[in-house]
């Protein structure tokens, strides 16, 4: 009670080791260190990691002890909210809502015998620190962000909030463009890329969630620790990301600016809802074979090799929508409209940007051309580059020049006023 009441009051404690595990929640998952000999009945820790239980010294052993430690939370894991694994060279900083990482390793998280990895900050480089942080969970999962942000930052700061592509099927927050981010913080903005949960496990109504949250979390949380500007925050995705950042501007709370890469507006075209002309060249994948990388835990990072037949699946079937969002195919229109930015546009939408390839085989240039015609239609701000011959994912060939993300930086600039 004490050292929580001096907490309350602007305190700082500090511990390592068993130091450390005693701020967690329950420590019996530490028993992988030392054996609960003498039959302690009452492991409550002093709780004050947000509901978090600490292991400390993990992963530094052979592998037959790591698998002895890792083995041994899992076991316990199942009675407790999320259990943090720390290897020597990470440590965590706890101040109010927010739980930053420092070190080069991989923290390892179990929820419920579930394993997922969060990797560490902080990670110095040149021009930029980056930091790691959980903008939200629950006893199921964690999803978390990392700030890219300037060695010497400037007050007010910018900032652009990255969103992953992989149909809302795959993906991971640490596909970044390090050409993209080095464009980014050579203006003075910071750089945040964001996790969420992915589809099927996961709904599309849920993932919209998650997009909601991590917004607010730059708005609330990043000001406080970062001095962000609530008012200059910008979103950037592509692909399905790019899907992300254009459904952001119907949201309630709105960002300030949108890019979209290759995205797409509209999730219930023909492009999408019928079998895929390119993607019916391809053998045809079985319902079984597609659904096999399908489980019950909720992942908030998957790879594409795992993940592709399940796509591939749906876009030789037209089903994605369906297969996303969890509705029948008879009530996708229905149900699935208010999540289609293309037919919910109003003049508060925010600025955007939309860049395509005009030889796209997976998300036709039209999706852009379309967007971008209703955007302007309602009188919105908006801005249109078609990349010649491009095809998906076309810049990821770019460099560092300013005729490449030159034109991001000027369009945020403008949106910005700055």
């Amino acid at each position: 009670m004490k050292l929580t009441n001096y907490l309350n009051n602007g305190g700082f404690v500090y511990g390592g080791s068993a130091g450390s595990i005693i701020f967690g929640k329950d420590i019996i998952g530490t028993t992988y260190g030392d054996e609960n000999s003498v039959g302690l009945k009452d492991t409550k820790g002093l709780n004050l990691v947000k509901g978090y239980n600490i292991c400390c010294h993990f992963g530094n052993g052979d592998e037959a002890d790591t698998k002895y430690k890792r083995d041994r939370i899992k076991e316990y894991s199942t009675s407790s909210d999320i259990t943090i694994a720390l290897p020597e060279n990470c440590a965590i900083y706890v101040e109010e809502e927010t739980i930053t990482f420092f070190g080069s390793g991989a923290l390892m998280f179990y929820i419920k015998k579930n394993k997922f990895y969060i990797m560490s900050g902080k990670v110095n480089k040149m021009n930029y620190t980056k930091y790691t942080h959980i903008y939200k969970h629950n006893d199921l999962y964690a999803l978390g962000l990392d700030a890219y942000i300037p060695v010497n930052p400037v007050k007010n700061m910018s900032v652009v909030i990255y969103m992953h592509g992989g149909a809302l099927i795959w993906g991971s927050r640490e596909t970044v463009s390090e050409n993209e981010v080095n464009a980014i913080i050579g203006e003075k903005m910071a750089y945040i890329s964001i996790d969420y949960r992915l589809a099927p496990e996961t709904k599309l109504m849920d993932i919209k969630a998650d997009i909601e949250d991590a917004i607010r979390w730059v708005q609330e949380e990043g000001v406080r620790l970062y001095n962000f500007d609530a008012n200059r925050v910008a979103v950037l995705g592509k692909s399905a990301g790019g899907y992300l950042a254009l459904l952001s501007g119907i949201f309630q709370n709105r960002p300030n600016a949108i890019v979209s890469f290759y995205g797409y507006g509209d999730i219930l075209g023909d492009w999408y809802s019928l079998p895929s002309p390119y993607y019916i060249k391809s053998p045809l994948v079985s319902q079984d074979e597609a659904e096999k990388c399908i489980t019950s835990d909720i992942l908030t990072h998957a790879d594409y090799v795992n993940r592709w037949s399940l796509y591939l699946r749906t876009r030789q079937t037209g089903t994605w929508a369906s297969v996303v969002s969890g509705y029948e195919q008879s009530a996708i229109y229905k149900e699935l409209t208010p999540y289609c930015p293309i037919l919910n546009i109003n003049a508060e939408y925010p600025p955007t940007f939309l860049l395509h390839g005009t030889e796209d085989t997976d998300v036709p240039v039209e999706q852009s051309e379309d967007m971008y015609s209703a955007l302007m239609n309602m009188n919105v701000k908006a801005q249109i580059y078609i990349q010649q011959n491009g095809d998906h994912g076309f810049d990821r060939s770019w460099g560092n020049t300013p005729e490449e993300y030159g034109r991001i930086i000027c369009f945020l600039k403008e949106s910005f006023k700055m």
